[in-house]
């Protein structure tokens, strides 16, 4: 017999033959695959099951006399009660592989979505590179070329000019000329996306301190690490740190009055840490106001980058400054 889904309230009707005493006939019976035992049923001619669960059972029943002699084989049914589709052995392993397919199929679109948004934050990266180094680029052949020309027509019109407010006035104009090729210079360096390195940056910040006090009284020694790693450096990470190493050589050569200046750069833990120190004449820093000698300006600077900006003096022995800032992560 087999049961459709959704028939688990099952009855089983039965009956013994007897002529001498069918009143005195009593019965058992049991539901293989549901009852652990027999059941004893007495006269009673019917077996009633709830809830039976889907699966293949065997309905068996055996009959007893007055004389309680008992039918030597029961009599028995094979009956199959069919489950749902959900209640099939095979749908818990079909729905985990297709929650299993679905949990990965949605990880690789996340992935494939996350690859292309990389792609094209990397497209725009190297799109605003491609930009920078071509402004670099234009700045330094098209405005250079014409700054050091202005500067070789002014230092001919001094030489040959007569009187003494000619001379004068070409030797402001030569200065002034120098001053915005120096500033050429920086912007170049800001802006080229080749720079945008550790190296590069040591390397600029040891030139522009050397020709800080070129022609100077001051002597600069530097120790930098021969061996520092190429790791990548923002554009405006890098600005914003030489900007205030050069107001604080500024400041050196302005107000100290030393005769030495150490300029060290160090890397630790990709934290990197740009020291200047000088044996100049120093002063106490509590009495300076914040924006005195530029502090504002440097330590807004390194606060921009995530660093920080720590400052050591006192009358009669110099000045330390320590610019530290973290190596940012590559986008």
């Amino acid at each position: 017999m087999t049961i459709p889904p959704g028939q688990r309230d099952i009855e089983f009707h039965y009956t013994g033959l007897s002529f001498v005493a069918p009143a005195k006939v009593h019965f058992r019976y049991r539901l293989k695959g549901y009852d652990p035992e027999w059941i004893e049923a007495g006269p009673r001619r019917v077996a009633y099951y709830q809830r039976i669960s889907p699966g293949d059972y065997v309905f068996e029943v055996a009959a007893g006399n007055a004389n309680n002699v008992w039918t030597e084989t029961p009599t028995a049914l094979a009956v199959t009660v069919q489950p749902y589709f959900w209640e099939a052995p095979w749908f818990p392993v079909v729905s985990s592989l297709l929650v299993l397919g679905g949990l990965a199929g949605t990880v690789g679109w996340l992935a494939r979505r996350r690859y292309r948004r990389r792609l094209a934050q990397l497209e725009t990266r190297h799109a605003i590179e491609r930009e920078r180094l071509r402004i670099s680029q234009d700045i330094h052949d098209d405005i250079g070329s014409i700054l050091t020309r202005v500067t070789m027509l002014s230092d001919v019109g001094q030489s040959e000019a007569d009187g003494e407010v000619a001379p004068k006035q070409f030797e402001r104009i030569g200065d002034q000329v120098r001053a915005a090729v120096v500033a050429l210079d920086e912007i170049v360096w800001a802006t080229n996306p080749k720079d945008d390195n550790l190296p590069r940056f040591a390397e600029y910040v040891g030139r522009f301190a050397d020709e800080c006090f070129e022609n100077t009284a001051v002597r600069c020694w530097q120790e930098m690490p021969a061996d520092l790693p190429v790791l990548p450096l923002r554009a405006d990470v890098r600005h914003n740190v030489f900007l205030a190493v050069k107001e604080a050589l500024n400041n050196i050569l302005k107000h100290s009055g030393a005769t030495e200046v150490w300029l060290r750069l160090t890397l630790a833990d990709s934290e990197v840490c740009v020291q200047l120190e000088d044996n100049g004449h120093g002063f106490t820093p509590e009495k300076v106001t914040p924006d005195g000698h530029g502090l504002g300006n440097m330590r807004s600077r390194l606060a921009e980058c995530g660093g920080s900006t720590t400052l050591t003096s006192a009358p009669g022995h110099g000045v330390r400054i320590r610019f530290a800032f973290p190596l940012p992560r590559s986008v």
